[in-house]
């Protein structure tokens, strides 16, 4: 699944190159935010999500509409405190996952120094490595390796400046079913990247 996903993504950036078409490749750097639905199951234990990066490459082909695939590497962090009568605890998780993207987008406003975009559609988060402080609350095998989402944004470009706002929604579950923690908790947050815009062809 995970290669077919990678072979589709790269699939699509080799179609637009050697097309006739708009291309614009995006590097980007930001922040992301997330949180989780609901609280795990086990009793005394709560969550409080902190900032963390995403960083990748994506790309715009079309005209005013125009079709997103992008790729980019995120880390999360979540604190888990145990807190009981008789102790507490409290442990940082920061999961590193690629980012798949295959969103679909359309230029609002549309000039030669400035966009003003809105972007929607599927992402697929990759999870790569989980890093805690002292696996004493949550066990690494306790998330799902394999996350759909629906990403919406907004993005804006001023000459080869770029920027997007976007909030994502988690379509699966967080937890695997057999892990301490609620199996229908999802995750859900907000991003923000700032980039360059390189146009690479124009349509005739």
């Amino acid at each position: 699944m995970k290669a077919k996903l990678l072979l589709f993504f790269f699939s699509a950036l080799a179609i637009g190159a050697t097309a006739q078409v708009e291309v614009t490749l995006n590097p980007q750097v930001g922040i992301i935010a997330v949180s989780i639905s609901q609280e795990p199951s086990t009793s005394g234990i709560r969550t409080n999500n902190k900032v963390g990066w995403i960083a990748g490459l994506d790309a715009r082909i079309g005209g005013r509409g125009y079709f997103q695939p992008g790729i980019m590497l995120t880390s999360t962090k979540t604190v888990y405190r145990l807190d009981d009568s008789l102790s507490f605890n409290e442990e940082e998780v920061a999961r590193t996952s690629f980012r798949l993207k295959a969103m679909g987008g359309y230029k609002v406003i549309e000039n030669e120094n400035f966009n003003l975009r809105v972007a929607a559609g599927p992402t697929y988060d990759i999870l790569v490595n989980v890093k805690n402080d002292g696996n004493t609350i949550v066990e690494d095998n306790a998330f799902r390796s394999g996350l759909f989402n629906l990403d919406a944004a907004v993005g804006i470009d001023y000459y080869i400046l770029s920027a997007e706002f976007g909030y994502t929604y988690g379509l699966t579950n967080a937890y695997q079913n057999n892990s301490k923690f609620n199996p229908s908790a999802k995750y859900q947050g907000i991003y923000a990247t700032i980039g360059l815009s390189f146009g690479l062809t124009k349509a005739y």
